[in-house]
């Protein structure tokens, strides 16, 4: 077997080395460099990145605090709007109230005063009319009374009647 020939040691130790030599100075000089340069620019775009990110988390964080000061601001304005137009409409309320109860109370008198009127004006026609109703209701009780000469019948009759 030609591997275990000791002759053939050293001449294949001496290639060994120069491989060696050779693959370990290209890989050193040539490929390292190139990946050297590849690994710092992708440390780089990842530094830029995350501090790219390190921003945006920043402004979102902002952005949430403002949105949150505006809602809040917005709902402080809401309730003074709320409370500006129920006071309003509270207040109207009260003037209408006062003002329907005052119409009311006007309306009430003014029909109290007619109710005056129209009595005074009934009593007024009453002792005008009252002589004629007098001499009706005399009539009429005259009429029903038996007459000293007329009969029992014609009595019985009216008080059927």
């Amino acid at each position: 077997m030609p591997q275990l020939d000791a002759s053939l040691y050293i001449p294949q130790l001496f290639w060994l080395g120069v491989a060696f030599c050779f693959l370990y100075s290209g890989m050193r000089f040539l490929i390292e460099p190139r990946m050297e340069s590849l690994f710092k620019k992708r440390h780089r775009k990842l530094q830029e990145k995350l501090k790219e990110i390190e921003r945006f988390k920043i402004k979102t964080e902002e952005l949430r605090l403002q949105g949150s000061l505006l809602i809040e601001k917005k709902q402080k304005e809401m309730e003074e709007v709320l409370s500006k137009a129920s006071h309003e409409s509270t207040q109207k309320l009260r003037k209408f109230e006062e003002h329907f109860h005052h119409e009311s109370l006007k309306k009430m008198g003014d029909f109290e005063i007619s109710l005056q009127k129209e009595a005074k004006e009934l009593a007024l026609q009453l002792k005008k009319e009252e002589s004629l109703l007098a001499k009706l209701i005399m009539n009429k009780l005259m009429a029903t009374l038996p007459s000293p000469t007329s009969s029992e019948k014609p009595a019985r009759k009216v008080k059927a009647r």
